[in-house]
């Protein structure tokens, strides 16, 4: 039996820059207690594409991605998982504790809360799944899935 792992969708192109490593911190504005494994479903949504495309930090994430257009960034599956390890908040300073870059990449405004991913996997290809508000639990043959396509 393999370990549980919950899931959360991130709007192209913040969920390939955290399963990539580029992104510590996915900023949100709620804390979670949930340790462990966290599916990242890249959200169908072009809304955050639209948004960085002619920006100069999506033109910084297009060049880190190595994508032409933040547009060609797949939408609508697992991309990757990463190791959900902790939850530090902004008020509390938590924007002193990280890199000017993941300053840029993330929302550290007031009563934000910056959860750290650490061992990021990028799956060799997508895996088409539903995503759900919020955070939720994923069935086990999804996991074992999920983890036999990791690069």
């Amino acid at each position: 039996m393999s370990q549980p792992m919950r899931a959360i969708v991130i709007w192209q192109p913040w969920a390939s820059l955290v399963v990539r490593g580029f992104k510590r911190y996915e900023t949100r504005s709620y804390p979670c207690s949930y340790r462990g494994d966290l599916a990242i479903i890249a959200g169908r949504s072009l809304e955050g594409v639209a948004m960085m495309q002619d920006d100069p930090i999506g033109h910084e994430m297009r060049d880190l991605l190595g994508v032409m257009s933040l547009g060609d960034l797949p939408r609508g599956g697992v991309v990757g998982y990463a190791r959900l390890s902790g939850v530090i908040a902004t008020d509390a300073g938590g924007h002193l504790q990280v890199d000017e870059r993941e300053c840029r990449f993330g929302n550290w405004g007031p009563d934000r809360f910056g959860w750290e991913m650490q061992a990021a996997r990028v799956l060799r290809a997508p895996l088409a799944i539903r995503g759900q508000q919020g955070m939720f639990t994923l069935p086990e043959s999804i996991c074992d899935q999920i983890r036999a396509a990791a690069a």
